[in-house]
């Protein structure tokens, strides 16, 4: 210090550090509470997409369902498409399931078991297939090819107005939520029954609400997987995709 020039005293200084610590206490909430926003905000827009995303592949396969075609029984041609026979197994049945829980990267919840002593929320993808059949958001959206490495039927080349896979309905993978965990839709009511899943009737089962799911900071699926009139339980956010086929 130059002479004659005059410092902060350690009063000065003490004062100036507690109004600091004074506005840092009201100014942090604040910026959590914007962080919090941001992940909801977030958060909306990814299941919305997803949502929009899953209607319009329903419109362009003819209001067929997500399938999970066992390996093995048909193969595809260089171009990505497949057999008459292949087609059909893919659109209609055949030796192709039903694909109940569409998931995207991320974390599983730890909810224990509910509703026919499962925890439809809580499957792995590779997991037993003799509960709920799981294929990613990746594989089915992007690639077009259920598990197994079989393209899905692409629209006839003499009409393109027919049914069929149009390429990827996403340009990159889905990622987790906000908060780590996957998102997650329970695309098995997309159509008539035909799987190991529910023991219901048609219109029971047509009337089970289809939905694109996060779990939610708490990371916790609290939504039930089979609903009539969806609310969402817990603080899960949820977009609607369609009340059933």
């Amino acid at each position: 210090m130059r002479r004659g020039e005059k410092g902060f005293t350690l009063v000065e200084v003490t004062i100036i550090l507690l109004v600091l610590v004074i506005l840092s206490g009201i100014l942090l909430p604040t910026i959590e509470r914007f962080i919090d926003l941001a992940r909801y905000v977030k958060c909306k827009e990814d299941i919305g997409m997803i949502a929009s995303i899953i209607e319009l592949w329903k419109v362009d396969n003819c209001r067929t369902w997500f399938k999970w075609h066992p390996s093995g029984d048909c193969g595809t041609t260089a171009e990505g498409t497949v057999s008459a026979d292949c087609a059909q197994d893919l659109h209609a049945g055949g030796s192709a399931s039903r694909l109940d829980l569409l998931v995207s990267e991320g974390n599983e919840d730890s909810l224990p078991a509910l509703g026919n002593g499962i925890h439809y929320w809580n499957t792995a993808v590779y997991g037993s297939r003799n509960t709920v059949t799981v294929d990613t958001m990746e594989i089915q959206l992007v690639l077009g090819r259920p598990h197994g490495g079989h393209a899905y039927a692409r629209p006839d080349s003499g009409n393109p107005a027919s049914c069929g896979f149009r390429g990827a309905y996403l340009s990159t993978p889905v990622g987790t939520d906000p908060w780590g965990t996957r998102y997650m839709a329970n695309v098995a009511f997309l159509g008539f029954p035909g799987n190991r899943l529910l023991d219901a009737s048609p219109s029971t089962f047509r009337n089970m609400d289809v939905f694109v799911l996060s779990a939610g900071p708490d990371q916790i699926a609290d939504t039930p997987f089979t609903v009539d009139g969806v609310v969402a339980g817990g603080d899960d956010q949820i977009a609607l995709v369609s009340g059933g086929f």
